[in-house]
């Protein structure tokens, strides 16, 4: 079925680049600002088995279902895990991004089958996403494919809609997940490389259908001069409240995140509506992107 001309203008008005600059290389900065994720190898050998062993320490049994060791109660696990991410990536990052504040440094497991699996959705959103960048890094301690959970995004959704993620807003792309499957692009990894992505991308990883968790490593990043702000929607609202916050707030946070925030200053509601996508207009969106793709990717690496 043809796309009504006028949702195909209101993509092609919605889905601009923004004019920050993420990355040292330029071509690397534009493909993550216009796809929404890059793909850039981490560890070696070596700090891959060093996460190991600090899984093992910690994991002497396997999470029943998707867990994240933000997830613990557990403070002295939380704190380590966060400390050494931080401290073996940190140094790494600065090679390849520019000015940053990094946070949230995590173990992110996946068990078999339906128990440890997502649907295509959005992460929190920490800063206002018109004007600062705000990325994840995800990087497997082993190499993902279709059967044990690689990543897959559905490319330039960071720029189809402005949303505002936090505890119970709306997942605004849920009704649509068997629209969105087949755009998704699978992103498989080898143990050690990184995809870092928009927390706005709409992504989800595949199932793991083999008998090992697959455990990965979690960190985000926010433009180090962004405000950082956290949305909290109270059930029967129907806008959410907006506080302000600093990295250090989540990691003790996160284990309790169905409680209202302490602590923090409230600066009033957000004025982001939770709008929400027609089919149609989802396919005129990954339509614009898809058209215009190569032209963008052609002028983006010469510089125009």
């Amino acid at each position: 079925m043809a796309i009504p001309n006028h949702i195909l203008q209101s993509a092609k008005e919605s889905m601009k680049l923004p004019k920050y600059r993420i990355m040292r290389s330029r071509v690397k900065d534009y493909f993550l600002k216009n796809h929404g994720y890059v793909v850039l190898p981490m560890l070696d050998s070596e700090e891959v088995q060093l996460f190991q062993t600090l899984y093992d320490k910690w994991h002497t049994e396997t999470p029943e279902r998707f867990y994240k060791s933000y997830f613990s109660t557990d403070a002295a696990y939380r704190e380590e895990v966060e400390a050494e991410v931080m401290r073996v990536f940190v140094p790494k990052l600065k090679e390849h991004f520019h000015d940053f504040k990094a946070f949230g440094g995590m173990f992110v497991i996946k068990p078999k089958g339906d128990p440890g699996h997502i649907p295509a959705h959005q992460d929190w959103s920490f800063v206002d996403e018109k004007q600062h960048w705000s990325i994840n890094l995800w990087c497997p301690l082993v190499d993902t494919t279709g059967d044990n959970g690689n990543m897959q995004m559905l490319p330039g959704s960071h720029l189809f809609m402005e949303t505002l993620r936090g505890f119970g807003t709306p997942e605004v792309y849920a009704h649509l997940k068997d629209d969105i499957t087949p755009h998704l692009v699978d992103v498989p990894l080898k143990a050690g490389e990184c995809v870092f992505f928009y927390h706005g991308i709409v992504h989800c990883s595949t199932e793991n259908f083999k008998e090992t968790p697959r455990v990965s490593l979690g960190l985000s990043m926010v433009q180090k001069d962004a405000a950082m702000r956290y949305a909290y929607l109270k059930e029967g609202n129907e806008k959410a409240d907006l506080y302000n916050v600093t990295p250090e707030f989540y990691i003790n946070y996160t284990a309790n995140r169905d409680q209202m925030p302490k602590g923090v200053t409230y600066r009033g509601t957000s004025p982001i509506p939770f709008a929400s996508f027609t089919a149609e207009e989802l396919e005129a969106k990954v339509e614009q992107f898809d058209n215009f793709r190569w032209l963008k990717d052609a002028l983006g690496i010469i510089g125009i």
